[in-house]
């Protein structure tokens, strides 16, 4: 048989996306077309969104879930032609900063989302997953989170897949091929990357995101990555007895015309990918059972270490500058009570709104830096300890 895949970052986010509502439309009715079995969709951040894309896709693609996950969800939902059996969510337990509002990943609490299939007799365990964005491309704060998270996804498809006939992971990982945390995944998991499958090494026509030819990108072209980066996939395992080979993988259309008329609208800043598998599952009694081959090399192991030490270490410098700045505040604090100094800055008159205001902010900053202090640095912390511990015994274990 045959199943055809699609994965598509929708860019569905409240006031910041362009073209929101036509583009979800559009996006909408490309599924109601009946090409593919199976659509992993990412960013798609309100239940309008969501509810819009059942609406038009759900005579055709009848079985749909969306996993709901932190303040705003996860984003991440999957409709299929083929029931749904079951669900299941792991919540990443790294994602980010809630200080950092123009990044707000922490709010959407980033997750990897399990549906198990049934096609016909074949049991597929679909993954979709969303990882942390990377808005440096040279040194930037997220790298041990976006690391993290890709630790956990490759555990998690790791711990779960042996239950189905084939494993199918798709989303916007954030990760190119030559990152780590994309390896990270591929080697626990034991997956195989539809495109390079099909298509061998990449070139420009293959980058899924920051598309100089997109316009949404036109006046975000990073010099770094002039035609773009491939950071979309669709990985696959055959789990049980069977064999599955690509028959095709490439990016679908690129853009719609809208009814309207005008200029053609692209469905997304980020390219759709589709693959196409056929699977030809064998007629065996064979019990599946895992397996210790798809351990993380030594080479690697010792690289997510590394990161995730440093991770830790930048961990206990917030907590020393969590410290300083709870000091200064609270000798600020001080001085207002006891001192008089916008007496000397400020005409009567605007003397009793400037101590509301400056006691107010200084009670507002008081707040945030203790939270962080008992709440998300402890919290962080102990995150990067469970991994690393995790690749302490993995490197002890398999390579002594």
């Amino acid at each position: 048989m045959e199943i055809s895949v699609l994965t598509l970052n929708c860019w569905s986010i409240p006031v910041l996306s362009k073209d929101i509502k036509v583009r979800i439309e559009h996006i909408g009715k490309l599924l109601a077309t009946g090409q593919f079995d199976i659509a992993v969709l990412q960013e798609v951040w309100t239940m309008e969104s969501y509810h819009t894309l059942v609406r038009l896709a759900g005579s055709v693609m009848k079985y749909t879930h969306y996993f709901h996950s932190g303040l705003l969800g996860s984003g991440c939902c999957i409709f299929s032609k083929h029931t749904i059996m079951s669900t299941l969510i792991h919540r990443y337990s790294l994602n980010g900063y809630p200080y950092k509002l123009q990044h707000m990943d922490w709010y959407g609490g980033k997750a990897i989302g399990l549906c198990q299939l049934d096609i016909n007799g074949l049991i597929v365990n679909v993954y979709g997953s969303h990882l942390h964005a990377q808005y440096c491309h040279t040194d930037e704060d997220y790298k041990a989170h976006r690391l993290m998270q890709a630790y956990e996804m490759g555990e998690f498809i790791y711990q779960t897949q042996y239950s189905c006939d084939l494993a199918i992971a798709c989303g916007d990982l954030n990760m190119k091929p030559t990152d780590l945390g994309y390896k990270v995944i591929l080697q626990r998991a034991g997956l195989k990357d539809a495109w390079l499958e099909v298509n061998g090494e990449e070139g420009e026509s293959a980058m899924t995101s920051d598309r100089p030819d997109n316009m949404y990108w036109l006046n975000n072209i990073d010099p770094i990555i002039p035609y773009g980066q491939r950071i979309d996939h669709i990985l696959y395992r055959a789990v049980s007895d069977c064999e599955v080979e690509v028959k095709q993988s490439e990016l679908g259309p690129r853009t719609f015309q809208p009814t309207s008329g005008g200029r053609a609208i692209p469905y997304s800043d980020h390219e759709i990918v589709i693959a196409k598998l056929s699977v030809n599952k064998h007629e065996t009694n064979n019990i599946v059972k895992k397996d210790a081959v798809h351990q993380l090399n030594l080479k690697t192991l010792e690289n997510v270490r590394e990161i995730v030490r440093l991770g830790v270490k930048d961990v206990r410098h917030t907590f020393i500058y969590s410290l300083a700045a709870m000091f200064i505040i609270f000798i600020l604090i001080c001085v207002l009570i006891c001192f008089d100094p916008l007496a000397c800055i400020l005409p009567p008159s605007l003397l009793s709104g400037g101590y509301i205001f400056m006691q107010v902010s200084c009670g507002i900053a008081l707040v945030f830096v203790y939270w962080n202090l008992l709440v998300m640095c402890p919290s962080e912390s102990n995150a990067l300890q469970g991994c690393m511990a995790d690749i302490e015994r993995q490197i002890n274990l398999h390579y002594p």
